[in-house]
């Protein structure tokens, strides 16, 4: 017999979760009904982006944007990780954010903070700031489906990196790339391990990521002052996407 085909996922807001039934609403109705045609008692899966995947049975179209579902099979993702991440990116130009917000999320980050820093070009304020924030929550959502996970990252509004630092306590560490500093990522791995041996809780960082033209050298003094760490990640100087992917791929394979 063949394996087992995966049912098609789709995402629902916690908010419309209830014991026995949940509700899809927005442009994942319009999916369901529309373009794949499901009809009234076909199984699906919905997640709600904290944890929880379930095994629905479509119940009625309630409008072009509301479907009720019944929950046939709930499914709590397992503990958290042991380590968990925060990316602060610096927001390049044009749609590079979408593919940072596409592989963040593929790769399991708990939380995104598109960052502003002085050689930022692409300066988010106001109400373009909401809308865009907006789209990357639905990128975040189609990664997450993709990948086919419970859980999606948390995305906030624009910061400064100045803003962000006033928030390093929050996190046992602060890490940030910076091109010819001694320290490797392998000694920086080395430090978060025995942090892990010492401590019961799930171990917090904050991963800093510059923009294409770097972080100036009076950034880098900002992180150091704040107890934060600044590392190499050796000779190639990587775009600000690549940065990213390789960081969290090593940092969540070697933790």
């Amino acid at each position: 017999m063949g394996e087992k085909k995966a049912l098609r996922l789709f995402y629902t807001d916690p908010a419309n979760v209830y014991e026995d039934e949940l509700y899809i609403t927005g442009k994942e109705v319009h999916h369901m009904q529309h373009v794949l045609r499901l009809p009234l008692g076909e199984r699906c899966e919905a997640f709600d982006g904290i944890g929880s995947t379930y095994t629905i049975e479509i119940a009625e179209y309630i409008s072009p944007y509301r479907v009720k579902a019944r929950i046939i099979e709930k499914r709590q993702e397992k503990e958290k990780p042991p380590v968990q991440i925060t990316v602060a990116q610096a927001i390049p130009q044009k749609k590079v954010f979408d593919r940072i917000v596409e592989k963040a999320t593929e790769l399991g980050i708990q939380s995104i903070i598109p960052l502003l820093t002085d050689r930022t070009s692409n300066k988010l304020s106001g109400e373009r700031s909401q809308s865009v924030v907006e789209r990357w929550k639905t990128v975040s959502i189609q990664a997450a489906k993709q990948s086919r996970q419970a859980t999606l990252p948390d995305i906030e509004a624009p910061q400064s990196l100045y803003d962000i630092i006033d928030r390093h306590a929050q996190y046992d560490f602060l890490l940030m790339p910076f091109p010819g500093e001694a320290v490797t990522i392998n000694e920086v791995i080395s430090m978060i391990q025995e942090a892990r041996q010492d401590s019961s809780s799930p171990i917090s960082i904050l991963l800093l990521i510059g923009p294409e033209g770097g972080f100036t050298p009076q950034e880098r003094d900002s992180i150091k002052a704040h107890d934060g760490i600044t590392f190499s990640l050796g000779k190639n100087i990587l775009k600000t996407d690549t940065a990213m992917i390789g960081c969290v791929t090593v940092l969540k394979q070697c933790l």
